[in-house]
């Protein structure tokens, strides 16, 4: 008796262990295979379209998933936000080329505010924030006018509760037609990953 007990209380706790887990981690797991490791994406450069393969970055902590460009850009460790730099680092003169993602604790409306002062801080006359589709939120950006000065973009995409998440793209005046479509073009593959 006390034999055959004690397999139906095994039974119960392996079956109970079981639904705990069924329920705990495979919706978290489930994010990840939602969206497929590596896709092909487009890029117009110059008028013609070019095939790129773009690389799944998941942050689960943050509740995004992200697509770059596997053949030219890597993720290099930064602790505050994803960030993304050309593969083959671009040699002096140049000015940084890269892209970075991070969750702001302020609304879009604020983070918009402050980013819009601090360009017109930076660089005087700025044309004012633009509302966009893709991604949807707002759109800010500034540069100078020489061939090697700075192009700094700022998208701003409401995280769905208080906060924003903040994508800057950095790239200068005369990779505009090159990076500049490449950094955009990978914007568009942003994406909050729905609560569950």
């Amino acid at each position: 008796m006390n034999q055959l007990l004690g397999k139906r209380v095994r039974s119960v706790l392996i079956g109970l262990l079981t639904g705990f887990l069924l329920l705990t981690c495979i919706p978290a797991i489930s994010h990840g295979t939602d969206f497929p490791e590596e896709k092909l994406g487009k890029v117009q450069l110059e008028g013609m379209w070019e095939e790129v393969r773009l690389q799944r970055y998941l942050d689960l902590e943050n509740g995004y998933v992200f697509y770059y460009d596997l053949e030219r850009l890597k993720r290099v460790e930064d602790e505050q936000k994803a960030k993304f730099v050309p593969i083959h680092p671009l040699p002096e003169p140049y000015p940084e080329v890269s892209l970075t993602i991070e969750r702001v604790d302020l609304s879009p409306q604020e983070l918009t505010s402050r980013k819009y002062e601090e360009l017109v801080s930076s660089y005087g006359e700025v044309e004012n924030p633009r509302e966009i589709e893709d991604p949807n939120g707002w759109f800010l950006f500034a540069h100078g006018e020489d061939w090697d000065s700075e192009v700094l973009e700022y998208y701003i995409v409401s995280d769905g509760k208080k906060g924003s998440y903040l994508i800057t793209s950095k790239f200068f005046v005369s990779a505009y037609e090159g990076w500049g479509q490449r950094l955009h073009a990978m914007v568009k593959e942003f994406m909050i990953i729905p609560q569950r």
